[in-house]
């Protein structure tokens, strides 16, 4: 019974991931203090296309969207056109 619940996008999600690896990378930082997994599980389940709808996400907050948050929303959306 899925009656309510929204399912992740898993499709979205490895893409998140491979993101984050690639924005972590460059960093020089570990993926976590990118975006945490929960973060990017609720990303490609809600998909934020605006700064506020990302910044509603648990554990998003202004200093990780600042630095990150633009890429992820650019990300989400070419996802959502290609869908």
């Amino acid at each position: 019974d899925s009656e309510g619940k929204v399912l992740t996008d898993m499709v979205l999600l490895a893409k998140l991931r491979k993101l984050r690896m690639e924005v972590a990378r460059q960093n020089h930082l570990p993926t976590y203090c990118i975006f945490h997994n929960n973060v990017l599980a609720m990303l490609a389940t809600d998909k934020p296309t605006t700064r506020e709808e990302f910044l509603s996400i648990r554990g998003v907050g202004e200093r990780s969207y600042n630095r990150f948050g633009d890429l992820f929303i650019q990300a989400i959306g070419e996802y959502i056109k290609l869908r």
